[in-house]
């Protein structure tokens, strides 16, 4: 990370990607949390004497929340001093730049009578929540929302200053200002991903900038939206305020792995969608791969070979009725979580014959139920798509091809490598690799 050098003294982590374009790790109120992270009065303070208040906006894009996050109380009581009394830039800064800094001082900038903030409502000139999960991609609507209010709040001043934070100031808020530089800077997304690394990180040892292949996936997105007019940017826009249905028909596995056949490994495709809060997933429809890869009807181009999977590429429809097929998914932007579950066969011994007493027999036996109802353990991996964007995508839409497809149409497909799939928290896959690629035909419901 950038740690800030300034005037003041204050151990601030904060990097200028650009001069009117901040980024930040999360400021805290608790003191065992200040280790790469700011502490609020210490942000408030800068951010006063720099830029004075009234000129600088927060956008808090994390949601996840621990006793160490401020909350608007904290923000307001930060901005205001016990007695009431206004200390202005220039009366202060003296008198501060010639001490050692104290945390008892609080400092507020040139003020106009108006600027006093009194309750939480007045927040929003200077501080905007829209936060959503770690290491997962916005909405795209809601990444549209954001940078447009940027750029709003920016364009009313010269002056106006826009601090970007969500935990670490790494891949949400890298995703916010990669596109603000495409959208509003003009940059294309390689250009605007050099930007916001070369100015967030000093090195590229421990990180480099934006990692997460969802994330990195919605910027390619917003790429594409970028390259529509006008028109049919605001018609793209207009359809995605509502969540759309889609129906997947089925799904295509294309040279799946000998993990479907082996009677360790359950394999699960959940499909799941932000809840309304953005604080956690809803799962819309959960399918065992496993069981349908060597088990489903056939297709005219595949063999029907139920009893004795050979691996071919396994067309998903529907078999002895036990799938839900078709499945109608009710959302825009849908995460589709590969779930791996290791199934383990409990003891078939019975305990009591390793032992003469009673007592013994009875610790023996607790140890076996808790080994048995222990039986299982996953990991999960992960791929954010918005079918429409990336319907758009994949079929290569412009301006004079741009079209929203209908109910009537059909054939619909979007597709996915291995490689394209994110693992939990954004670490390496090790080990694992369940098909070489992914597809799902699918059909627009009645929207």
């Amino acid at each position: 990370m950038n740690v800030s050098e300034n005037n003041l003294g204050l151990p601030l982590d904060i990097s200028h990607i650009e001069s009117d374009l901040i980024v930040c790790s999360c400021p805290v109120v608790s003191t065992h949390r200040l280790l790469f992270r700011n502490k609020l009065d210490d942000l408030i303070t800068y951010l006063n004497i720099s830029y004075g208040l009234g000129n600088w906006k927060l956008y808090n894009l994390k949601i996840e929340v621990t006793d160490a996050d401020y909350t608007d109380k904290d923000l307001l009581k930060t901005l205001q001093f016990p007695s009431g009394i206004l200390v202005t830039k220039n009366a202060f800064c003296k008198r501060f730049l010639t001490m050692k800094y104290s945390p008892k001082y609080k400092i507020i900038g040139p003020l106009e009578p108006q600027q006093v903030f009194n309750d939480s409502s007045q927040l929003k000139t200077i501080l905007l929540r829209k936060g959503w999960l770690d290491h997962y991609p916005p909405p795209f609507k809601l990444l549209q929302d954001v940078i447009d209010d940027m750029h709003q709040f920016l364009e009313s001043s010269d002056n106006h200053k826009c601090i970007v934070h969500c935990k670490m100031g790494k891949g949400r808020s890298g995703t916010i200002c990669v596109a603000y530089l495409m959208k509003y800077r003009k940059m294309n997304l390689a250009n605007a991903m050099e930007r916001f690394t070369e100015n967030r990180f000093k090195n590229q040892i421990l990180t480099s900038g934006v990692t997460i292949k969802s994330q990195i996936r919605y910027l390619n997105y917003h790429q594409n939206y970028l390259s529509f007019n006008n028109n049919n940017q605001k018609l793209l826009m207009n359809v995605l305020k509502n969540d759309y249905t889609f129906i997947i028909s089925s799904i295509l596995v294309k040279n799946p792995s000998r993990m479907f056949t082996s009677k360790i490994f359950t394999c699960w495709l959940n499909f799941k969608k932000y809840n309304p809060r953005r604080d956690g997933v809803i799962t819309l429809e959960k399918l065992d791969l496993t069981k349908h890869v060597c088990n489903f009807i056939a297709t005219p181009h595949i063999e029907n070979n139920s009893n004795n999977c050979d691996l071919d590429d396994k067309v998903i429809s529907n078999y002895e009725g036990k799938l839900k097929f078709p499945l109608y998914l009710n959302a825009n932007d849908i995460m589709l979580e590969f779930e791996i579950t290791i199934n383990q066969k409990p003891m078939l011994l019975d305990s009591s014959s390793f032992y003469t007493d009673k007592d013994n027999r009875n610790i023996a036996s607790s140890s076996f139920n808790a080994f048995s109802k222990t039986t299982k353990r996953f990991r999960t991996m992960y791929i954010w798509v918005n079918v429409l964007l990336e319907f758009l995508n994949s079929t290569g839409s412009t301006d004079e091809t741009f079209r929203i497809p209908s109910k009537f149409d059909e054939d619909l497909k979007i597709a996915f490598n291995w490689d394209e799939i994110d693992t939990i928290a954004g670490s390496k896959r090790i080990g694992l690799h369940l098909f070489e690629s992914i597809e799902f035909n699918f059909e627009m419901g009645n929207n």
